[in-house]
């Protein structure tokens, strides 16, 4: 935590509808900012294990940052934590709340903006920073997806730098999503790379897209726009454990996320 946010008293009486559930306040920021391991894993509630290996790229003190559905704050925290402003993009009422509550206890220089970051216009060269924290993979299209991506990058400063994390076309769930949608009400079929699914990531259950991109695509979109890219990775095969992904939904099932996209490309600076 950086220094000029003052510790402060959890009001123990507030309750926010987390996922679903009336969760008390104090509670909810144990789930944002500690881990329940004592240090046996990531802090993955707060922000990515990307963001602290490539802090040196991704970080710029007293800078800005752009949270691209933003969910429940976790990766616009990490950011505002350490010296960043942040702007961050959500619609979910529920999320919205749960950051709204973060920023308010810890006075975080976070902004929160309820709009489509689809539909609307984001600007240029605003930013030093801007990250795509699993918000391509509800993408209703491969257009959309890169559409966006596009988007992020004319929001960057000449010499920012775009963080995305996407799930990639040789992930394991896509042969789960293709079996289940042979006989399961819940998984429709949409194209060979897209499903829709039941999903709470807006904090309530409801059909979201489910898309899976290909990796190499991916980085030849960021070099065909003139992205200079610093980091690539694919989690890899089945059976071998990643830190990345080992602490996330099935800690005792890594290949269960075994080809999800990380990268980090820089925007040319001006001559």
């Amino acid at each position: 935590m950086n220094e000029r946010i003052a510790p402060v008293s959890i009001p123990s009486n507030k309750k926010l509808d987390y996922y679903g559930t009336m969760t008390p306040l104090p509670e909810v920021i144990t789930q944002r900012i500690a881990n329940p391991d004592n240090g046996q894993r990531w802090p993955f509630p707060v922000g990515d294990p990307e963001f602290w290996k490539h802090s040196d790229k991704l970080l710029v003190k007293g800078g800005t940052a752009l949270d691209l559905g933003m969910g429940f704050g976790r990766s616009s925290l990490y950011f505002a934590l350490n010296g960043m402003n942040v702007v961050g993009y959500e619609v979910a009422p529920k999320a919205i709340e749960a950051v709204k509550a973060l920023k308010d206890t810890f006075n975080l220089p976070i902004e929160i903006r309820q709009e489509d970051f689809g539909t609307v216009d984001l600007g240029e060269n605003l930013y030093d920073t801007a990250f795509l924290a699993q918000t391509l993979v509800h993408s209703p299209s491969e257009d959309a997806a890169y559409e966006l991506i596009d988007k992020a990058i004319r929001t960057l400063k000449p010499g920012g730098r775009l963080w995305l994390r996407a799930a990639g076309i040789y992930d394991g769930a896509v042969d789960e999503l293709s079996y289940y949608s042979q006989f399961s009400p819940e998984v429709h079929y949409e194209a060979d790379n897209l499903y829709f699914i039941p999903c709470a990531c807006s904090g309530e259950w409801k059909m979201e897209p489910q898309i899976f991109l290909d990796p190499m695509e991916v980085a030849g979109h960021m070099a065909a726009n003139g992205m200079k890219i610093e980091h690539t990775n694919v989690a890899p095969d089945e059976e071998k454990a990643n830190i990345m992904f080992g602490e996330d939904w099935k800690p005792d099932n890594p290949k269960s996320r075994y080809n999800f996209i990380t990268l980090i490309a820089q925007k040319p600076s001006l001559a």
